[in-house]
């Protein structure tokens, strides 16, 4: 799989790798260990982070969060699932979230490693 020139990198996407008070753990060691598989064969590696949800279990540990971006080349901002009170989410997210959302990790690191990520979603 590595040796294949077609494929440039790694996504690595796990509900967990955003570091809050839900999932209060750190997927540092995995991510290392991922990070050292992608140098050994000189692929990209992509990390994947929730958007903002200030939900008091869903708050995101800004020191853990720069732990991961140190080890990503790039970083990927879910900016679906717009986190909406008791009801839920909603799939299509408002820009001023998706915002405070890239504001929010250029607070934590620097804007150089985020890759501007929007899905579109088709409602029948």
């Amino acid at each position: 799989m590595f040796s294949n020139p077609y494929f440039d990198g790694i996504v690595f996407s796990s509900t967990f790798i955003t570091p809050n008070n839900k999932f209060p753990w750190s997927m540092k060691d995995i991510v290392k260990m991922i990070r050292e598989e992608a140098d050994l064969h000189n692929k990209t590696l992509f990390l994947t982070f929730e958007g903002v949800d200030n939900k008091v279990e869903r708050v995101i540990n800004k020191k853990r969060t720069r732990e991961l971006f140190d080890l990503a080349d790039k970083v990927i901002v879910n900016n679906y699932d717009y986190p909406k009170g008791a009801s839920g989410v909603v799939p299509v997210s408002p820009m001023d979230w998706i915002k405070e959302n890239f504001d929010f990790y250029c607070e934590v690191y620097s804007k150089a490693k985020l890759v501007p990520k929007l899905i579109m979603v088709r409602l029948s």
